[in-house]
């Protein structure tokens, strides 16, 4: 019987995969989590469209304009 690098038997997976997939995956998918999202992005248009039920939250991504970054003293 094979196994997937996770140790679990992919046996039942092969036979079956609907069978298999909907007690793990649906329960995942239908679980309401919050989606980090980049305003405008394809992650946000996807999610919204994917995941209607899931509410998204916009983040900045943590870039930063390039005249706001501290500046280097230099040597004392």
């Amino acid at each position: 019987m094979p196994i997937a690098p996770t140790g679990h038997a992919l046996g039942p997976y092969l036979d079956d995969r609907k069978q298999y997939l909907d007690p793990v995956l649906r329960p995942l998918r239908e679980k309401t989590e919050t989606l980090y999202v980049l305003p405008g992005s394809a992650a946000q248009r996807y999610a919204e469209r994917r995941f209607p039920h899931q509410p998204t939250k916009e983040v900045g991504g943590g870039r930063r304009p390039h005249g706001r970054h501290r500046q280097d003293p230099g040597p004392e």
